[in-house]
């Protein structure tokens, strides 16, 4: 069902767009990255079923998919269009997980 293939060729991608335009890559600060991996084990902690763990990557994806949308929007006509690409691409690669997923947890449901 999920596809790291895709997922590690949009890493790859990403890299190499970094790299060819002198970038460096923004880190998450280590509370917020802390916190995050807390909460996280703190929901799985309390329910485990394959129910609410697609629940957790919807609202995480959902999330990042909003980001993306804003900078996308924020960024428009400015950003390198390779760059750009790689973003619209990974917005509707992260959109058709978040159907699969819904797809997926609402089989199992009924």
């Amino acid at each position: 069902m999920f596809r790291l293939k895709e997922y590690e060729s949009f890493y790859k991608e990403s890299d190499k767009l970094l790299k060819k335009n002198k970038v460096e890559p923004k880190t998450k600060g280590l509370f917020a990255s802390l916190m995050a991996d807390i909460s996280m084990q703190i929901e799985v902690a309390k329910d485990n079923s394959d129910s609410k763990i697609a629940d957790l990557l919807i609202r995480g994806m959902t999330m990042g998919t909003i980001d993306i949308q804003k900078r996308l929007d924020h960024f428009e006509g400015e950003v390198n269009k390779d760059i750009h690409k790689l973003a619209k691409s990974l917005l509707k690669f992260q959109e058709e997980n978040i159907e699969l997923l819904k797809e997926e947890t609402f089989e199992k449901v009924v």
